[in-house]
């Protein structure tokens, strides 16, 4: 190949133009000719402005936690130019499905409403011992994650500090009993 031949394609390719917007012709791919591949070509830009038109793109909490530009669209209210209909719609997740109270505070539902270990023992209407008072509140006070971490935190504890917040487990009883 020598640089004439080179600069022959190049020219050929730099001469290629296209069509003027609004005045395209059925050479869709502008290979000089209008064929199957053309044909294919058309009928697949059609179908995907034909779903950009009626789909709104899904939002989702990774759009959300990432802030992405479409979470962003979503939140300002973007609507398809077009069609006036939103661009952006919430995934089934993400709707909201919460109460407000009259200050605006979502109310939980009752299912959603966790019991603490202490209470728990408390529904059983038995009598707490030291141990099983002092163990619920590190768990409820997220000393420790669980019965076994509590354990190894209580051994540590003075008997004075055990004391302490035994009785403040049983006046915890008395208010809520009341």
């Amino acid at each position: 190949m020598d640089l004439k031949s080179i600069a022959e394609a190049y020219q050929s390719i730099k001469e290629k133009k296209l069509d003027p917007v609004g005045k395209e012709d059925g050479d869709v791919d502008n290979d000089g000719d209008k064929d199957s591949s053309d044909s294919y070509l058309m009928k697949r830009r059609k179908a995907i402005a034909k779903a950009m038109k009626k789909e709104a793109y899904m939002v989702t909490n990774a759009d959300k936690k990432g802030n992405t530009p479409a979470y962003q669209g979503y939140k300002a209210g973007k609507k398809n130019v077009k069609t006036g209909e939103p661009m952006y719609k919430a995934a089934p997740h993400m709707k909201e499905h919460h109460q407000k109270d009259k200050d605006g505070n979502t109310i939980p539902h009752e299912d959603e409403i966790k019991q603490s270990v202490f209470e728990q023992l408390t529904q059983d209407s038995k009598e707490i011992d030291k141990f099983d008072a002092v163990i619920a509140y590190l768990i409820d006070e997220t000393f420790a994650k669980d019965w076994d971490e509590a354990q190894k935190i209580m051994t540590k504890f003075k008997p004075e500090i055990i004391e302490e917040i035994y009785q403040n487990q049983m006046k915890s009883i008395a208010t809520i009993e009341k």
